[in-house]
């Protein structure tokens, strides 16, 4: 495959990375990051904090408030959002200095690695996700929070694909770009 059809692939996966993270950020804290009111015997007051309905087997057990896996869920998505951009302008300018083999190896070689590191952090937000959500509340979860809870998971799963194509191309690309002739970089 051209290094330019493989940085396009890597581009659009990389757009759908961070679609499906801006997702899986959004529905953790629109819908699954809830405020829980309680009383506070010392104080003699309604203490409101916000707990992640991930945890609600937890908080039935113990009275403990544990957001880990909506924070969890958040932090991944913020980094897949963020490596997103950055490697999104750094494969363009990859591609912008298509002749230049020196520029382009280092980009591309950080860009697959890097997509590895993502594989690895969605394959454990979304195993550590769906072990909540199962453990939480089984099939007994309420419509509006069943279907976040589930776009999380989908979407969480989705990236993992994205990032695993983003990876795969970039070698491609690599391997494309340090064939010994120096590949164009504008369209044919």
């Amino acid at each position: 495959m051209e290094p330019r059809k493989s940085a396009l692939v890597r581009i659009a996966m990389r757009i759908f990375g961070l679609v499906a993270g801006a997702i899986v950020i959004g529905c953790i804290a629109g819908k699954l990051l809830e405020n829980f009111s309680t009383y506070d015997s010392v104080f003699s007051r309604r203490v409101t904090e916000k707990i992640c309905l991930f945890h609600l087997d937890d908080v039935a057990r113990s009275g403990d408030f544990k957001k880990i896996a909506c924070e969890f869920g958040i932090a991944c998505g913020a980094m897949a959002v963020l490596v997103a951009v950055v490697f999104c302008m750094l494969d363009y300018m990859a591609d912008v200095t298509g002749s230049v083999a020196s520029m382009r190896r280092p980009i591309i070689v950080s860009s697959s690695v890097l997509a590895v590191i993502m594989v690895v952090v969605w394959v454990s937000c979304f195993g550590y996700l769906s072990k909540r959500y199962s453990d939480a509340h089984g099939n007994d979860w309420k419509s509006e929070y069943k279907t976040p809870g589930q776009a999380t998971l989908a979407f969480s799963f989705l990236s993992i694909i994205a990032w695993i194509i983003v990876a795969v191309f970039g070698f491609v690309g690599l391997q494309a770009s340090t064939d010994g002739v120096p590949k164009q970089a504008y369209i044919t």
